[in-house]
């Protein structure tokens, strides 16, 4: 059996009631031997009825009301409470494709040194009804060693089925930090599994620009947590003795300031003022980088030395005006000509 575990905060009515999207497309399943915990913490719409609806339906759907504990909360008590074999993590304002679980539960039986496998995913526009591919594979294939740079996984801890005893009891999300917490807990999972796997079948599709999306009503980030982040992502390299294997240290500031993507990253939501500061905390290591020396994605070389010239000429404001505004430039003078329909 499989548990499902998915936060809940405000995903009713008053947004696009893409709460029923998530938990249609669980009940859409071909696999049927699977829990939903449905681990719902402050919402102040009708999350809860529409929960409570879905639980009445059928009975693989468990609500438990967490208060405003948080995300973080949400999924270490969510981990806490699964009974099945595997667990899966689905956003819910995410939905999956009617073979995801199958595929994934499937391999996993059948390779049971697997620790984890990770599914194709996509971007879903909800304005335009549309889809990106974002992580796709063409083959099933097994790793015997992560690799430090491998494409073929995200840091998302979505799109993804992991084994309850290699996972429980071992990893936690932070709850200390209101941003990256997936990420530092994807990292510690990753660099800890023996054997990992990339599945053929099965699509996670990661919603964007619908209502009251997380990623557009979060409380911006703040100084200390974008500190406490990057410490994190620093102790984990050092645990497992990659802080040289992975570009140092300047690929996680590359990560925070261009993203994987320029939606990625709460730092160009923030105010300019706190934009400066955080810049501020991290000139020395921002000028002393040699992006010729970092094995990530072209773009973001050529995005980062930018932001270094921002700097270099124009002062912590003019950095901080570069990362405000370079998503609005990309989007209207290079990735509209590629895409004309993604703003």
């Amino acid at each position: 059996m499989v548990s499902v575990i998915i936060p809940l905060h405000n995903l009713g009515s008053k947004g696009d009631y893409c709460l029923k999207k998530t938990l249609d497309s669980i009940l859409a399943q071909t696999y049927s031997d699977y829990e939903v915990l449905l681990m719902e913490n402050g919402s102040t719409d009708d999350t809860i009825d529409i929960a409570k609806e879905y639980c009445q339906k059928d009975s693989r759907f468990k609500l438990h009301i967490l208060g405003t504990l948080g995300v973080s909360n949400a999924r270490n008590k969510g981990i806490e409470l699964a009974t099945g074999d595997y667990i899966s993590f689905v956003d819910g304002d995410d939905f999956i494709s009617n073979d995801y679980l199958y595929s994934a539960c499937s391999f996993l039986d059948s390779n049971k040194d697997v620790d984890f496998c990770v599914l194709s995913s996509e971007f879903y526009y909800v304005k335009s009804n549309k889809y990106k591919e974002l992580y796709t594979y063409d083959n099933t294939e097994i790793f015997y060693k992560p690799k430090e740079n491998n494409s073929s996984i995200s840091t998302y801890i979505w799109g993804k089925v992991y084994r309850k005893d290699f996972i429980a009891g071992k990893f936690f999300f932070n709850i200390n930090i209101s941003s990256g917490e997936d990420t530092i807990f994807m990292l510690d999972v990753f660099f800890s599994c023996n054997k990992y796997a990339v599945v053929n079948k099965g699509t996670y599709y990661y919603t964007q620009n619908r209502k009251n999306q997380a990623t557009s009503v979060m409380q911006i980030q703040k100084e200390y947590n974008t500190l406490e982040e990057y410490r994190l992502k620093q102790e984990i390299l050092q645990k497992h003795g990659l802080i040289d294997k992975i570009g140092d240290v300047n690929y996680i500031l590359i990560q925070l300031f261009m993203g994987a993507n320029f939606a990625a990253t709460a730092v160009n939501k923030a105010s300019l003022k706190d934009i400066k500061d955080i810049i501020n905390h991290f000139q020395n290591e921002i000028n002393t980088i040699d992006v010729n020396k970092y094995n990530g994605c072209s773009w973001q070389k050529r995005w980062f030395k930018r932001f270094q010239n921002s700097i270099k000429f124009f002062g912590l404001l003019g950095g901080a005006v570069f990362l405000k505004y370079m998503r609005i430039y990309r989007n209207l003078f290079v990735q509209s000509f590629r895409i004309k329909w993604y703003k």
